[in-house]
């Protein structure tokens, strides 16, 4: 029991001090990101029901078109940019509370139940998740007393695994490894080395799936509010060119 509860307290405290730390960074970029779209939803707002009056009223007291890039801006092409924005919105928070909740499953030792399409490398995420919870109780039934060829079963049901997960809720190219190391009597030292690994893939797939969301989000805002700045200043230098 000893042992059991040192590995517990082991594997548990590794949870709250790396994962945790890079699932706070995942959901700071997830809150940067929201904020960037309420400017973006605010700014397209300004420009459709103020400063598009004001162009058009200018134009036609001047006698003049508005530029035809203008134009799209201030109708089809503001409302098709509040459009996006509202879905990415969405997006955003569904993605926040999929954060949320793998989170609370993998520091709950739960099999995550959550659909696998909620974010981009999600199905990356979720594996890795379900893989470390697996081989968690895996590596604790082992110092329980459990022999090898029952662990995985156990660890199912402690888990709470879904009929609908499979056989197995380990990824086949795992499995293959374990039964190639019970073949060699290494089966826990495997356990042992899986489970070490488990938090750096992890880790890992979180930082890049953090780079993804901000490099994509920056980039989206930055187009969106550079189209809406060309769209106001260009028929002031078209004005200019016309005097």
């Amino acid at each position: 029991i000893g042992a059991v509860v040192t590995e517990y307290a082991a594997i548990k405290k590794r949870l709250e001090q790396d994962i945790a730390v890079y699932i706070a960074g995942l959901r700071g970029s997830l809150i940067y990101c929201g904020v960037l779209l309420a400017v973006a939803i605010v700014l397209c707002l300004i420009f459709r029901f103020s400063v598009a009056a004001s162009l058009e009223t200018m134009y036609e007291n001047l006698g003049h078109d508005l530029p035809a890039y203008t134009t799209f801006m201030i109708r089809d092409g503001n409302l098709y940019g509040l459009v996006i924005l509202g879905l990415i919105a969405l997006l955003t928070t569904i993605t926040g509370f999929a954060v949320f909740k793998v989170h609370q499953d993998v520091t709950h030792f739960r099999y995550s139940r959550i659909g696998r399409t909620w974010f981009l490398a999600g199905n990356r995420v979720l594996t890795i998740a379900n893989t470390y919870t697996a081989l968690a109780y895996m590596w604790l039934l082992l110092k329980a007393g459990y022999a090898d060829t029952e662990v995985e079963s156990v660890a199912r049901q402690l888990a709470g695994v879904p009929a609908s997960a499979g056989e197995s809720m380990l990824p086949e190219e795992l499995q293959w490894k374990l039964a190639f190391s019970r073949q060699n009597q290494t089966y826990a030292e495997e356990i042992a080395f899986q489970l070490d690994q488990a938090p750096v893939q992890f880790i890992e797939v979180l930082s890049k799936l953090r780079s993804i969301i901000n490099t994509a989000f920056q980039l989206l805002i930055y187009i969106l509010v550079g189209g809406l700045v060309t769209a106001y200043y260009l028929p002031i230098f078209s004005l200019g060119s016309s005097i």
